[in-house]
C-alpha cells in the first residue's frame, strides 16, 4: 500500500473470467456453512492457476473474490505495499474497533501444495455473517495476504518455499494495515495458515496468548469438534513461521494463529485444486471450522464490549447489536 495507498478491486475488465459459473448450494438453513458451497468454490477458484501478478488467472481470481465479498454486503478495497496488493474487505460495526482475520492469497503453482482453503473458509463466514439483521458490535475486516511475489527470506532459512511466501505476505500485510487503521484500534488478529493437506487440518493448532487460545478450545469442546485442535497442555509456538509473523514483530495485541502442524514435512498428499476427487472432504472439513470461528468470534467481541463497558462504567456499548451476535451487555464474560 505504500503509505496507505488503496484502490477499489476492480471486479470486471479484461482478465479472463472463470469458467461455466457454478451457484453453490446453499444449507436448507442458509446460516448455517454450506458444505457444498465451500466444496464447490474451492473448485472454481483452484481453475483460476497458476497465478502470476497481474495475469488473467489472478485478475480473475481476485474479481471471483471481490464479486462474492460484494454480495455479501462487505466494502472491498485493495492496500498496495511495495509490489504486493493485498486484499480487504470490511463489514462495518457498531465501535470502528476491528477484529482482523487473514488468510493467505497463493500463487497455486504446480510444484506446491497450496490452495484456496482459506480464501473459501473466508468467503463463507462473509455470506454467513451477512445475514444477520444486525451489525456486529466490533468492526470485521477480512484480509488476503498476497503471497504472489517471490520469497525475501534467504534460502539457508529452514522454511519450505510456501512458508517464505507466507511470512514475507504476512509481513507485507502487517505493514500496509498500520496507516489504514490510523488511530482504530485492532483488539485481535486471527490468521489461517497457508496451506490445507486432504485431511483439511487447516486448525491443528493455536497460537495465540492463552486466553483468546482458551476461548477456541471451549467453543469447540462445546460444539463437540476437540480435534480441531490439540490439548491445551500441548507444546505450543513450535510450528514454522507463517502469516502471523509479520503481525507479532510488528506489535499486534491479541494474537491468534491457526496452522496445521503437519504442513512442513507432509508428503505425498493429494492436491486440493480442481481434483473432485480430492476436494469432495474439504466443505465437510472446513464447516466446522467455520461454526467454531463463528462461535468463538461472538464470545471474543462480547468479552471486548464487557470490557468496555466496564471502563466507561455507562450502560449502554457496543454489545447492544443484540442476540444475533450472541452478544448482549447484562451477558456475564465468558
Amino acid at each position: 500500500m505504500g503509505l496507505g495507498l488503496l484502490a477499489w478491486v476492480a471486479c470486471s475488465g479484461g482478465a479472463a473470467g472463470p469458467p461455466d459459473e457454478v451457484v453453490a448450494e446453499l444449507p436448507e438453513d442458509p446460516t448455517s456453512f454450506s458444505s457444498r458451497g465451500m466444496t464447490l468454490e474451492l473448485e472454481e477458484l483452484g481453475r483460476l492457476a497458476p497465478r502470476e501478478r497481474e495475469g488473467a488467472s489472478d485478475l480473475a481470481a481476485r474479481a471471483r473474490i471481490g464479486e462474492a465479498l460484494g454480495r455479501a454486503g462487505l466494502r472491498v478495497e485493495t492496500l498496495v505495499e511495495g509490489d504486493r496488493r493485498h486484499l480487504l474487505a470490511e463489514r462495518p460495526g457498531r465501535s470502528g474497533d476491528v477484529v482482523l482475520l487473514v488468510v493467505g492469497y497463493f500463487p497455486l503453482a504446480p510444484e506446491e501444495a497450496e490452495d484456496d482453503a482459506g480464501s473459501v473458509l473466508l468467503l463463507e463466514l462473509a455470506r454467513v455473517l451477512a445475514l444477520r439483521p444486525e451489525p456486529p458490535p466490533y468492526t470485521l475486516w477480512l484480509a488476503w495476504a498476497d503471497a504472489l511475489g517471490g520469497p525475501a527470506l534467504p534460502p539457508e532459512a529452514e522454511l519450505d518455499p510456501a512458508r517464505r511466501r507466507s511470512v514475507e505476505a504476512g509481513r507485507s500485510l502487517a505493514r500496509a494495515i498500520g496507516p489504514v487503521a490510523g488511530s482504530r484500534r485492532i483488539r485481535a488478529v486471527l490468521t489461517f495458515e497457508p496451506r490445507a493437506r486432504a485431511a483439511l487440518r487447516i486448525a491443528r493448532d493455536l497460537r495465540s496468548q492463552p486466553v483468546h487460545r482458551a476461548l477456541f478450545q471451549d467453543v469447540a469442546e462445546a460444539r463437540r469438534r476437540t480435534g480441531l485442535f490439540p490439548p491445551a497442555d500441548a507444546g505450543l509456538w513450535t510450528t514454522p513461521e507463517g502469516l502471523h509473523v509479520g503481525f507479532r514483530e510488528a506489535g499486534f495485541a491479541g494474537l491468534l494463529a491457526l496452522v496445521d502442524e503437519s504442513l512442513a514435512g507432509a508428503e505425498g498428499s493429494p492436491r486440493l485444486r480442481g481434483d473432485a476427487g480430492a476436494a469432495r472432504p474439504v466443505g465437510s472439513a472446513l464447516v466446522g471450522l467455520g461454526e467454531v470461528t463463528v462461535d468463538a468470534l461472538d464470545r471474543m467481541m462480547r468479552r471486548f464490549a464487557n470490557i468496555d463497558a466496564f471502563r466507561s462504567r455507562g450502560p449502554s456499548g457496543p454489545c447492544e447489536a443484540g442476540a444475533a451476535w450472541g452478544c448482549r451487555s447484562s451477558d456475564p464474560d465468558p
